[in-house]
């Protein structure tokens, strides 16, 4: 069963093409890095996941606005970052776990790396958000409700249902296009 949200669906990154043997290395060499980094690491049940590329004017706001909570369950922030920061993390990154992939493979696979991170160390659930402040974190709990009670498997977010506030008209008729094919594939119910 599915249930559609009101938080807005991820918006796709650069035309990125990755070999796959080159973006296995990269991931390898960025894990080992994470682990290093975060040898104690335990996520909360809920993970909000984050993939930001170019996104350093956003990201800030969107960090703040991450809940510590929904649906009674702890929240983490995992933050895929564009690059390492010789300094440590910045001021809105505190309290965010960050993960950097050394080149940009896409937003797929940071997803990708994002949800084996999430899953590896003790998320139950992860809740992916864009990073250029479209997702409004405190709607996380309309779209973890379902899985909470066990109604859905897999929630999908729906720019339709909610407020849209963008006048972009290419993109308004994008999220028209992509809403059908969806709802085509998916089916009823």
């Amino acid at each position: 069963m599915s249930r559609a949200g009101t938080a807005g669906a991820t918006r796709a990154s650069a035309n990125v093409r990755t070999d796959p043997g080159r973006a296995r290395q990269v991931i390898a060499q960025s894990r080992r890095d994470f682990v290093a980094r975060y040898p104690d690491l335990k996520f909360s049940a809920v993970v909000g996941l984050i993939c930001a590329y170019e996104e350093e004017d956003n990201i800030g706001a969107v960090l703040s606005a991450m809940p510590a909570e929904a649906c009674g369950l702890p929240v983490s922030t995992l933050y895929r970052r564009r690059r390492q920061r010789p300094h440590g993390p910045r001021r809105h990154e505190a309290g965010a776990t960050t993960f950097v992939l050394s080149e940009n493979l896409g937003h797929g696979y940071a997803l990708r790396v994002g949800y084996a991170l999430a899953i590896e160390f003790g998320a139950q659930f992860v809740v992916t958000l864009d990073a250029d402040g479209q997702n409004d974190p405190a709607e996380i709990p309309v779209m973890l409700q379902p899985l909470i009670d066990d109604e859905a498997d897999f929630v999908v977010a729906s720019r339709r249902l909610g407020q849209d506030t963008t006048t972009d008209r290419i993109r308004k008729a994008g999220v028209r296009v992509f809403s059908w094919v969806m709802s085509a594939l998916a089916g009823p119910g």
